[in-house]
């Protein structure tokens, strides 16, 4: 499994003679379904591990404390993976780890028309920008030339009722 890269890595607390469940949906087939498990490293616990297909068979079990597993499927549908508690008499931390294929990768090609968007996005920020930048120059002129002509300027009015 030296070419193995996880979709994704759990930690699951297992309770006290529980049993935990989760749900994986294979859509594309055939595909290779890796794994692996393993309890804490200091203890020697062991756990039933179950894969079950959609058609209620089940296509992988073992009881043990660290399992790497490999299968090909076959079958579309929800698959189900099972972690039961049921030999230890203390709670458990297992760490889980699998790779459907399922996940899409991009590639290349793919970000070519998000880096276009990206561009158009940044062309227009960096054109804002220099509007803004003229628009505050203005701004700061006018407000220089308005304030030296601020100065204290007074005006009198005298009104006298004899003129009018």
């Amino acid at each position: 499994m030296s070419d193995y890269e996880p979709d994704y890595v759990y930690m699951i607390p297992l309770k006290y003679k529980t049993k935990e469940v989760y749900f994986e949906s294979i859509e594309t087939v055939p595909v290779s379904l890796r794994g692996a498990f393993m309890t804490d490293e200091e203890k020697d616990d062991t756990i039933d591990f179950k894969i079950i297909d959609p058609s209620n068979n089940i296509i992988y079990s073992n009881t043990t404390n660290v399992c790497i597993f490999n299968l090909q499927i076959t079958q579309p549908g929800r698959y189900q993976i099972i972690f039961n508690n049921r030999y230890v008499n203390n709670d458990l931390k297992v760490t889980f780890t699998m790779k459907n294929g399922q996940n899409s990768i991009l590639k290349k090609e793919d970000l070519s028309i998000s880096n276009q968007k990206l561009d158009n996005l940044l062309n227009f920020i960096q054109r804002f920008d220099l509007e803004f930048k003229f628009n505050r120059n203005i701004h700061n002129d006018r407000y220089k030339s308005i304030s030296c002509f601020t100065f204290n300027f007074y005006f009198f009015m005298i009104k006298n009722k004899n003129i009018l």
